[in-house]
């Protein structure tokens, strides 16, 4: 998958997963720590988060980095002990 194809994926899961939580663009960035303008840059696939940023976003938006990241189809992790 091709770098701008992956950005649009993160960006679209990261939206809809942030509007499902009833916040906006300013909403999440004041609580990650971040601009309302940096997450719309993050939803429309201009910028990458860092990791650290990546990781409060699946936290606080209670979603596993590899979502966000288009990796799986499943939002959680899955929480059963090996």
């Amino acid at each position: 998958m091709e770098n701008n194809c992956k950005k649009k994926v993160f960006g679209a899961r990261l939206q809809i997963v942030r509007e499902n939580h009833g916040w906006t663009k300013q909403a999440l960035g004041n609580i990650v720590g971040v601009s309302d303008v940096t997450i719309g840059y993050f939803e429309h696939g201009k910028k990458w988060p860092s990791v650290p940023t990546l990781m409060t976003l699946a936290q606080v938006l209670e979603v596993s980095t590899d979502y966000l990241l288009g990796l799986t189809e499943q939002d959680t992790p899955d929480q059963t002990e090996p």
